[in-house]
């Protein structure tokens, strides 16, 4: 949450100012890869090739070893109508005031950080959950979450205008989390793991200021520390002699 307390509003035709460099490349490439694939889905008689070749599901790393997916899915959509709000109402509207406020290092770091990262946890989950396994994932849905809750975080007291209806930053957030709820409740939850997923990490990645460098210290600590665990497994605690128990100092005993 942002520490500045006073309002500010958001309209379309404010937001759809020229977009910074590194959201006009994400929109480029977009653009460019999901009407490929929606081509090559309708009229290439390929089969799907291409959407086969950069769309992503745990069974395509798991099993095909198509460990570049957690990447490429998150530039596909294979909707044209699914495309243009994707491209309008989050790239746009959302991601390019983020890249305003941290840069494009800051933001591209968070926009694959959340999307890649993600998609990499599905697939630990889809090691040991089968429904998980085949599930198709909608990159672009995920990358929509995790930028949304980014831009909520970082302007918490903004208001938004659809057009001539004012919404509230944190309402966006609770839409976002509250439709999944609901579908989760009914027992759908397998689409709805990925999307969630993102969001944790951008938020522990905005409330821990988690940077790239303090990602990888935390991870050299963790495997540090079971690396030092792994190598005591073999100690034990020997007991000294039965003639020098009484002579024995008072402390801890050694491992050997």
């Amino acid at each position: 949450m942002p520490s500045s307390p006073r309002p500010s509003q958001i309209d379309f035709g404010g937001a759809f100012a020229r977009p910074p460099r590194a959201t006009l490349a994400l929109m480029v490439l977009t653009g460019v890869v999901s009407l490929v694939t929606i081509f090559d889905l309708g009229h290439w008689g390929s089969g799907g090739y291409v959407y086969r070749l950069v769309q992503f599901s745990p069974s395509q790393v798991l099993d095909s070893w198509k460990v570049w997916t957690p990447f490429t899915y998150q530039f596909v959509s294979v909707s044209p109508f699914g495309l243009i709000l994707y491209e309008l109402l989050l790239l746009w509207m959302f991601a390019a005031p983020l890249e305003r406020q941290w840069g494009p290092q800051r933001f591209l770091y968070f926009f694959f950080g959340t999307s890649t990262g993600a998609a990499v946890l599905t697939t630990l989950l889809g090691m040991w959950l089968s429904p998980l396994r085949l599930a198709p994932v909608d990159g672009t849905w995920v990358a929509t979450e995790a930028v949304v809750l980014g831009w909520v975080l970082m302007n918490w007291y903004s208001t938004v205008y659809f057009f001539v209806i004012p919404v509230r930053a944190p309402f966006l957030l609770v839409m976002s989390l509250g439709v999944p709820a609901l579908y989760i409740l009914t027992g759908s939850w397998v689409p709805f793991v990925t999307p969630l997923l993102g969001m944790g990490i951008g938020f522990l990645m905005l409330k821990q200021n988690l940077s790239p460098r303090r990602a990888w210290l935390h991870l050299r600590a963790w495997w540090i520390d079971r690396s030092l665990k792994r190598r005591a497994r073999h100690l034990r605690v020997v007991p000294p002699p039965e003639k020098d128990r009484d002579r024995e100092p008072k402390g801890p005993r050694y491992l050997n």
